[in-house]
């Protein structure tokens, strides 16, 4: 009998990999984020860690049984195709709250505080106050969306 298929479309370090395949050592894991490393594979692969574009080829004749994303969306994936061969999808929503809402807050402050400017001025060695005119302090913003990224940003309004 064929051993079962999980491919990981991502580089994994060789001490990640050693702990999967002991957690699932009758199972044939092939990682890599390039086509080359798993495209021959996807046919019989039963489980798809990080869905790739390039993988909608393929999948119409595999026999894939689930796929996990990387990504909270799943627009991506040929939905009607894997909804007819009943292949399940989950996702990682949620996961990337902090990281996104911390970027949010970032970049408000890069805009506010001119930090392109400045930086731009260290390279010319030329140091003024750039007219900046905006605080973020005391002020309201909208947030468009309440999901796990909008609530986490509200709450670091706050």
């Amino acid at each position: 009998m064929p051993k079962r298929k999980l491919i990981i479309s991502q580089n994994l370090n060789e001490i990640l990999l050693q702990k999967i395949q002991e957690l699932i050592p009758e199972w044939t894991v092939i990682t890599g984020r390039s086509p080359e490393k798993w495209r021959d594979h996807i046919a019989g692969a039963e489980v798809i860690a990080g869905w790739k574009a390039e993988m909608s080829v393929s999948i119409a004749a595999s026999d894939v049984k689930w796929i996990q994303t990387w990504s909270a969306g799943v627009n991506a994936l040929p939905l009607d195709n894997l909804e007819q061969k009943n292949v399940q999808i989950t996702t990682a929503n949620g996961v990337h709250a902090y990281p996104i809402s911390e970027t949010i807050f970032a970049l408000m402050l890069a805009l506010t505080r001119k930090v392109d400017t400045y930086i731009k001025q260290q390279h010319t060695k030329t140091w003024h106050h750039a007219h900046m005119k905006q605080e973020i302090h005391e002020k309201t913003i909208g947030i468009i969306g309440v999901g796990k990224i909008g609530k986490e940003t509200a709450k670091i309004a706050k």
